[in-house]
């Protein structure tokens, strides 16, 4: 909501307001880190159709970029899987 100088006021009850602080996941609840290699993916598959129209090297560029961004995601969700068994081992009650 704003006033009639278009100065923004408090948010209406039950609205998050922009500026608020983001709430905190319920337990149970995880959200993976962002990341760069589904764009990286993405353009891997681009370029992969793209050379397929065009030249075949352009496709074995796109190919081999589809293979780093896999293997890049990949590697970065076990990472981040290893992490979170460590986190929560070490979160669990001792005897």
């Amino acid at each position: 909501m704003s006033d009639e100088r278009g100065v923004p006021g408090p948010a209406p009850e039950g609205e998050a307001s922009p500026t608020a602080a983001p709430r905190p996941q319920p337990p149970g609840v995880h959200l993976p880190q962002p990341t760069v290699w589904p764009a990286v993916l993405a353009s891997g598959m681009t370029l992969l159709a793209w050379g397929v129209i065009t030249n075949y090297a352009v496709s074995a560029a796109g190919a081999i970029l589809f293979g780093i961004a896999a293997w890049g995601w990949v590697q970065e969700l076990r990472r981040e899987t290893r992490a979170r068994r460590h986190e929560q081992h070490d979160q669990a009650p001792r005897p």
